[in-house]
């Protein structure tokens, strides 16, 4: 009935940082409605004190050149433990596309002055399912 579009790619290699923010690779999400960020916690890092925080951001450039700010109504989330994955969802409602934010990202950063390894993985969907009839629904 409906058809569903799934694109996976490297949000984030494998990285080394320390109270440093990555940098954020942001993806057009002109055909897609939601994207998933895994984020992935290496087993070193929360051992050692290494608190990570993803926050989900939008951007009105694929190269975050240009203007950029935190998505609406996104919870941001900490990793406290090691070898932990965390998820971030944006979907496109949550995004000012009329101010010309198209684009997603995940920033990363480590917070207790530790060196973390962290890498991320991006996944967008697109669902587009008709409408079911009432009549159908029993």
């Amino acid at each position: 009935l409906g058809t569903e579009t799934f694109r996976v790619q490297m949000a984030l290699a494998a990285k080394n940082i320390n109270i440093n923010s990555t940098n954020t690779i942001y993806f057009p999400m002109t055909n897609y409605d939601r994207i998933v960020f895994v984020v992935h916690a290496h087993s070193q890092n929360v051992a050692d004190g290494a608190l990570i925080t993803c926050e989900a951001r939008q951007a009105t450039s694929v190269a975050g050149a240009g203007a950029i700010s935190m998505a609406a109504n996104v919870t941001n989330t900490t990793i406290t433990t090691s070898n932990a994955v965390n998820t971030i969802e944006i979907r496109a409602d949550q995004m000012n596309t009329n101010a010309g934010y198209f684009y997603a990202g995940v920033l990363v950063y480590e917070t207790n002055t530790r060196i973390a390894t962290v890498s991320a993985t991006a996944i967008r969907t697109s669902a587009r399912w008709p409408q079911i009839p009432a009549s159908m629904l029993g």
